[in-house]
């Protein structure tokens, strides 16, 4: 313990004494109308921390972060996308790290504001300073990264047809078309079209000034046949990876060591922290029976939507429901990132089984349009990491240019019969020539370009030949995902020059994650609990009714036969979502298998269908499929929009 660190404590334990007697007395778990912090409350701290030179490494407020004319940031400072109060349990001791593993700066302040913050004020701002220690037996190739620092693009990159048409969502390719790359810093349009593969160039403003991450950025240079990314770099500078904060202790033509060891980069910090009070727990922890409904509030029972977006502690993005987030080229996106197929909220029951643990419990007493954080501890999201997945793979392969499959296994491999002269894929890098076939087996000849440079999403391949064999020499990048033959997705995690190392683990096995969320929509339980849709048979009568009334009608043409059908009845209609409006429409099914003219007269090609129409039995819509609640939810509030 520092002498700092020391003289805190000394300071507030006699406080501590003191706030143990009242507590005896009155007895409470978080910081409500009470003026100091005891041991075990739960609390809120606003906090800003500094390097000694006054630059900002991490802050809880927006306006500290955004306003960097007032507040200088450090080239360690990682921009958030939404800024909150930190959420702890005083005095907790908070595990950091074991003592042989790399330690992140947001666990170190979080860990030591939790111990310095006991026996202090609410709403008073105090000032500490936190010191950290390098882990005692960490060693050199983990406290020690060497980067390189000139990073070089091929102008030229190839890749097959087909993997183009699938990474292009079926887009044919055309010469001059944009072509989706993995590096930002460039861009790329297709040059030339062969039989089997592309060709598409790399274009970049020479000279120009780029960011670099981790670094503070890069120059672009013109070498004729390709591009120099030359990284501005310089010792003492400080560098942020994730969650690690690294100080640079060497800079060469060749290479940048980065010194990761310590959790500050070897400096101390001074932080302004303040103590905030929390709800009252009549507030928040009240059983719901006992409560009166809030319109305006989210209880336990009430239909919601939500947007969220799923992080980790240093800010990368693991999912997101949000199209903003998505496109928001400051948020860096981990790389088993995978964009959803639709931006759209997602629907909960607030009580029932959470789709993220203490999801639900978060939300109570929230109103729509508000935003929130919290953070699920590793422990409790359940995804428990496994060594045994970690797999170092070699960088090179040696594959015969001449080699023969027997035919059983050309079948399973390529998934048809072999033909003479067929050309197939034979590995990501290159094709080869069906040159013989038998009953027994087929002879196959690598298509290879010596020397040819390929990048993949995991880095770049060279692809050379050296006599009978085709050998293919990867450089892999840290931090990317690769996926194998058999179907295992992993991220690179270290390499060398023999081999590089692969964890298979999930990309949040053993982490803690943080949501961001924003309530979207609310409907109280009571406007959906204990009731049922009412549906009519007779086609005419409902009609009528529906103009009497002047409400839109909800059609269903089914089959006892059809299973979709029976999903429909079983699953969707019986939703909450779908319940909540059984008020507002005319709601009608139809055997049409029995009753055919209704098949002729609303045009039915399949099983199930559902036709919306307004009160004149004019048709707004039809959805010739199963539909689930949520997507039949929208069509509905649609159709009472334009109502």
């Amino acid at each position: 313990m520092s002498e700092q660190e020391k003289k805190g404590f000394i300071l507030a334990f006699p406080l501590i004494i003191v706030f143990f007697l009242f507590s005896s007395l009155f007895g409470c778990t978080g910081i409500h109308k009470q003026s100091l912090v005891k041991n075990g409350d739960q609390i809120r701290l606003d906090y800003t921390c500094r390097f000694p030179d006054g630059t900002v490494v991490a802050t809880t407020s927006k306006n500290i972060a955004e306003d960097d004319a007032s507040y200088p940031k450090s080239s360690a400072f990682a921009r958030q996308n939404v800024y909150n109060y930190l959420s702890l349990k005083a005095g907790e001791q908070i595990p950091i790290s074991k003592d042989n593993f790399l330690t992140g700066i947001d666990d170190v302040i979080k860990a030591k504001l939790s111990q310095f913050i006991v026996g202090s004020e609410v709403e008073k701002e105090y000032s500490f300073e936190l010191d950290a220690n390098v882990p005692a037996n960490l060693k050199p190739e983990d406290r020690f990264l060497s980067m390189t620092r000139v990073r070089r693009r091929p102008k030229e990159l190839k890749m097959s047809k087909a993997s183009y048409i699938e990474s292009h969502r079926g887009m044919e390719p055309t010469v001059g078309q944009e072509v989706k790359i993995p590096d930002p810093l460039f861009s790329a349009k297709i040059t030339s079209i062969g039989e089997e593969s592309i060709t598409a160039g790399l274009f970049a403003e020479p000279n120009s000034i780029v960011p670099v991450p981790p670094f503070r950025k890069g120059i672009i240079r013109d070498k004729g046949d390709h591009y120099d990314i030359e990284i501005d770099a310089r010792a003492g500078d400080l560098v942020r990876a994730g969650s690690f904060v690294g100080k640079i202790s060497n800079v060469n033509d060749q290479a940048i060591l980065v010194d990761f060891g310590h959790p500050f980069g070897g400096e101390k910090l001074t932080c302004q922290v303040k103590a905030l009070a929390n709800p009252s727990p009549q507030d928040t922890s009240q059983s719901r029976e006992n409560q009166p409904e809030d319109k305006n509030k989210v209880q336990k029972g009430d239909l919601i939507y939500i947007d969220y977006t799923i992080s980790l502690e240093d800010g990368q993005v693991f999912f997101t429901t949000q199209d903003s987030v998505d496109q928001d080229p400051g948020r860096v996106k981990m790389a088993a990132y995978q964009k959803p197929k639709q931006f759209t909220p997602v629907e909960m029951i607030v009580g029932e089984l959470d789709m993220i643990p203490g999801l639900s419990e978060a939300l109570i007493g929230f109103v729509v349009h508000q935003t929130g954080k919290i953070t699920i501890p590793a422990d409790k999201l359940g995804i428990p990491r496994d060594e045994k997945k970690i797999q170092k793979l070699q960088r090179v392969k040696r594959i015969p240019k001449i080699q023969t499959i027997p035919a059983d296994q050309y079948v399973q491999k390529f998934k048809t019969f072999p033909n003479l002269h067929d050309r197939v894929h034979l590995t990501p890098y290159f094709d080869a020539d069906v040159t013989e076939v038998t009953p027994q087996y087929a002879r196959l000849e690598a298509i290879v370009e010596d020397g040819e440079q390929i990048e993949d999403p995991f880095g770049t391949a060279g692809v050379y030949l050296d006599g009978n064999d085709v050998v293919i020499s990867m450089q892999p990048t840290i931090g990317a995902s690769i996926q194998l033959d058999e179907g295992k997705v992993g991220i690179i995690t270290q390499a060398d020059d023999e081999s590089f190392t692969v964890d298979f683990n999930h990309p949040l096995a053993g982490k803690n994650i943080v949501i961001d969320f924003e309530v979207v929509s609310l409907t109280k339980e009571s406007e959906f609990k204990g009731k049922e849709l009412s549906w009519m048979e007779d086609h005419d009568q409902a009609l009528a009714l529906a103009r009497q009334e002047n409400k839109p009608v909800v059609l269903l043409l089914y089959a006892d036969w059809c299973p979709w059908c029976q999903k429909l009845f079983q699953e969707t209609f019986p939703h909450p979502l779908i319940n909540a409006l059984a008020d507002d429409f005319i709601w009608l099914k139809i055997n049409s298998e029995k009753e055919k003219k209704y098949k002729e007269l609303y045009q039915q090609d399949g099983y199930p269908l559902i036709v919306l129409m307004d009160a004149h039995s004019d048709i707004i819509k039809k959805m010739n499929e199963f539909v689930t609640a949520p997507s039949l939810r929208k069509e509905l509030d649609l159709c009472l929009e334009n109502h």
